[in-house]
């Protein structure tokens, strides 16, 4: 886990939630985005939606918001340029355990 991008190449960083949840300001803005950390400071001003939406996900998995707006392939494309590295694996498991709501399955019989 690191606070920066891997200087070996080929090496990936990995960084857990709580890592990720503290760059939440508009000086030091990181994001999820399917499992990848994003590392998207220098792009609030160029963002066409505005920065306030970033904002509004700093810190946090973005992945429901990213999707519900229907980016173009371009605006993917972009975004790879600000990937820093991948969420820590057992910190996704967590993620996942806290998420999941609860419900129950009934079957009825004739």
């Amino acid at each position: 886990m690191s606070e920066a991008k891997s200087e070996n190449k080929g090496e990936v960083s990995t960084f857990t939630a709580a890592e990720i949840a503290k760059h939440n300001t508009r000086e030091d803005v990181w994001i999820l985005i399917h499992d990848k950390v994003y590392d998207v400071t220098k792009f609030l001003d160029e963002h066409p939606g505005g920065e306030e939406v970033i904002l509004e996900n700093a810190g946090k998995d973005s992945t429901s918001d990213f999707e519900d707006i229907g980016h173009s392939e371009d605006a993917r494309d972009m975004l790879s340029q600000y990937y820093i590295g991948d969420l820590e694996a057992s910190a996704w498991r967590l993620y996942l355990a806290a998420e999941q709501e609860t419900f129950a399955v009934v079957v009825f019989a004739n």
